[in-house]
């Protein structure tokens, strides 16, 4: 047997509660993701504390090292080197992130060429392409020229940007030559 209230009051009270029950389950979401969150700040301090405390300690051992006038440890020797090989090298990124920028749709570059300066060679980098027919003469190639000139992050190891060749007039073959400064000895 079935039973079914059509009495307003029951339907109100099934409405409330259905209403309360909901605010309810919210309240209880929000909780949860509160505890959450500080459950996490609280591991996250822990582990910052931890780190603090790690580099403390390495502090306090090193100016022990250095109060007791004793020489750095050998990795430390062997850090420093790497640092000064890695500071001595030419970084190319930058470099060629500027070649693209400075390249124009007029030119089609067909060999690039990069010398580091290592085994006592200059750093220099060789640029060859085409210039498309139809172009403004040797515009693009003056703006090229110019625009990795200007660029810093090409004049920090090769000041000297120079056109050295251009085969067949307007349309035709072209080398670009980026040079270190020449030092003198």
């Amino acid at each position: 047997m079935y039973r079914i209230s059509l009495y307003r009051e029951y339907f109100s009270k099934r409405k409330e509660a259905k209403r309360n029950s909901l605010w309810t389950a919210l309240m209880v979401a929000v909780a949860g993701a509160e505890a959450v969150l500080i459950v996490s700040l609280a591991i996250g301090g822990l582990l910052l504390r931890e780190q603090a405390n790690g580099l403390a300690a390495e502090v306090d051992r090193l100016n022990r090292l250095v109060a007791a006038g004793s020489q750095p440890p050998p990795e430390l020797a062997v850090a420093a080197q790497i640092l000064a090989v890695r500071q001595s090298r030419c970084e190319w990124y930058p470099k060629l992130a500027a070649l693209s920028c400075a390249i124009e749709p007029s030119l089609v570059l067909t060999e690039l060429t990069g010398q580091d300066g290592d085994r006592g060679r200059q750093p220099r980098l060789d640029l060859a392409g085409l210039v498309r027919s139809g172009g403004s003469g040797l515009d693009p190639l003056s703006r090229f020229t110019k625009s990795l000139s200007n660029n810093p992050q090409v004049a920090e190891d090769f000041p000297q940007v120079a056109l050295e060749t251009v085969e067949g007039g307007d349309s035709g073959r072209f080398k670009v030559s980026c040079q270190a400064a020449r030092s003198t000895p």
